[in-house]
Formats: structure tokens, sequence, C-alpha cells
């Protein structure tokens, strides 16, 4: 599974980009979230509940369905 996280840190913040997709490029679901360094772990947190919602649980689900 195309699974995918790019971190760029500018100053004093963070950004994180999040990717799941399935193994054939047809569904795709992206994230970006923006916060203080300092709470890196939390920007990554949202980005990461931002991308179950928007169906990559499901996508990860037919993995093991297959």
């Amino acid at each position: 599974v195309p699974i995918a996280g790019h971190a760029r840190l500018d100053g004093d913040s963070v950004a994180l980009d999040g990717l799941v997709a399935s193994i054939d490029g047809v569904e795709v679901v992206r994230q970006t979230a923006r916060g203080p360094a300092s709470q890196a772990s939390s920007v990554g947190h949202q980005v990461g509940v931002a991308l179950l919602a928007q169906g990559a649980d499901r996508i990860l689900q037919s993995l093991t369905q297959s």
C-alpha cells in the first residue's frame, strides 16, 4: 500500500503532508496540517485522524480481505 509522510520544518513551524492510496492508485486520500514545531506529535496525530476519516482505514483494511 502506498503510504507517505513528508514533514517540513520552517523556523518554529512544522508542516506535515500525509497520503494513503490503494495499490492500484484508484483511491487516494491526502491531508496536510501545520502547527508549532514543539507540537509536531500533535500535528502528526491530526493528519492521521483526518486520513482515517477520509477513508484510509478502509483502504488499509482492504489489504487483509484480499
